[in-house]
């Protein structure tokens, strides 16, 4: 992580949108900053403007913006890519935080997704809008299974998002981590003084104006800045050590702002694998399929009752062997409900529902009711045309209409008593 301001040309600042997410500390590896500081200088900002909105009108903005979120079989493939910010910027692929919290979070309520899949290449961006999206993505993780795949690169900003999910791999030259926070602050007293230029800053708070360019930057700012910076870094931190499960030492060790290839990082405990992206889907498709088996394991078993507790100690047999009781997660019967209904109609889906039946044993059941129904009406059309062949034939079977019998009194059925309904 690093304090550093971008640069910006002034003549063209004033048209540049949400300014204000360029100054301020980023989450981001240092060259990556120096080189987009440079890409920024050599760019006309004000052409590049005019270019990115003729090209969006034209509906062609994907040479600007890398983000975008697909659903297949199932699963929301989410892409983290670029440079990370609030709002996404149009001068490299580039990745909103604000939108990334939006997809996984309508992902994770959504009861058509099964899973979530992080697809992440970013060297970081800006600590603000970063830790947002870690807690979107830890939230996600709760309710369904959440993996990350990093291709090619997770640091800084996009490590700590990564690191929320349940699962994280990596291929095998993947630059993983850059944890750790710093600042640069240019003391320019000296150079000041050689052109003759006093520079007097004239506050209200004793640290308003630290760092203003010609003045000296003095221990107790430096201290206040550095208090500033293990603030931001505590937070990066505790949200490695609540993702990764690790513990704060060993969270601790690998703060030295360091990145490591994928086979390295697995021994770190920095992620869980090294492979390929359809591997990862492929461990991510496996998850969800045990999440649906521990999912059908609770709702089929029943409560056990509660043991009255008492005053005398329990008698354990050494010869009894142990037994691990295994807690299948929370399962939220409304939003099952509500899934079972739109996927077999809401008859059917609350009768499965309220029957005890998983997901599959609901799709067999499903099924069988559908083959039954057909059979049913297969069987009704033979009769039928069974009946017709036997009015040609000179059959004298009469043919129950529904229509009341010569001295019969209408008793509400039938052809006459349906239109009747249908005209009220």
């Amino acid at each position: 992580m690093i304090q550093q301001t971008i640069n910006l040309d002034l003549q063209s600042i004033g048209s540049v949108p949400h300014l204000t997410q360029w100054l301020g500390p980023w989450a981001m590896l240092p060259d990556h900053v120096q080189a987009l500081s440079e890409l920024i200088r050599g760019v006309d900002i004000s052409q590049h403007l005019a270019a990115v909105e003729a090209q969006s009108r034209a509906g062609g903005d994907d040479e600007y913006y890398g983000y975008h979120t697909e659903l297949i079989d199932g699963i929301a493939h989410v892409s983290v890519r670029g440079t990370l910010m609030k709002h996404q910027m149009s001068l490299s692929s580039a990745t909103s935080t604000v939108m990334a919290r939006r997809d996984i979070r309508q992902a994770a309520a959504d009861p058509a997704v099964r899973g979530i899949m992080l697809a992440i290449d970013s060297p970081g961006g800006t600590v603000a809008g970063t830790r947002e999206l870690a807690n979107e993505v830890a939230a996600a993780a709760a309710v369904k299974p959440t993996h990350a795949f990093a291709e090619d690169m997770a640091a800084s900003a996009a490590y700590w998002i990564a690191s929320q999910a349940s699962r994280l791999s990596s291929n095998a030259t993947a630059l993983i981590g850059s944890i750790g926070t710093f600042a640069v602050v240019h003391d320019l007293s000296a150079a000041a003084a050689a052109q003759g230029i006093k520079v007097h800053v004239v506050r209200a708070g004793e640290f308003k104006g630290s760092g203003v360019p010609g003045t000296e930057v003095t221990g107790a700012q430096l201290a206040e800045m550095q208090r500033t910076i293990d603030d931001l870094n505590s937070f990066f931190l505790a949200g490695i050590e609540s993702g990764r499960k690790l513990s704060a030492a060993t969270v601790q060790s690998l703060n030295d702002g360091r990145v490591h290839v994928g086979t390295r990082a697995v021994d770190l405990q920095l992620i869980d694998a090294v492979g390929t992206y359809d591997e990862a889907v492929a461990a991510l498709e496996a998850a969800i399929q045990s999440t649906s088996t521990q999912r059908s394991f609770s709702m089929s078993t029943a409560t056990p009752k509660a043991d009255v507790p008492t005053d005398e100690p329990k008698a354990t047999d050494p010869a009894t062997p142990a037994v691990t009781t295994v807690t299948a997660p929370a399962v939220d019967p409304r939003a099952e409900l509500k899934r079972y209904m739109a996927d077999f109609g809401p008859e059917a889906g609350a009768q499965y529902f309220a029957d005890g039946l998983d997901y599959s044993a609901a799709q067999t059941a499903h099924i069988k009711s559908l083959g039954d129904q057909l059979a049913e009406a297969n069987a009704a059309k033979a009769a039928a045309e069974e009946r017709l062949a036997s009015m040609h034939t000179g059959e004298k079977t009469p043919i129950d209409t529904g229509a009341p019998a010569k001295g019969e009194k209408q008793a509400g059925t039938g052809w006459n008593s349906l239109f009747k309904q249908k005209a009220t």
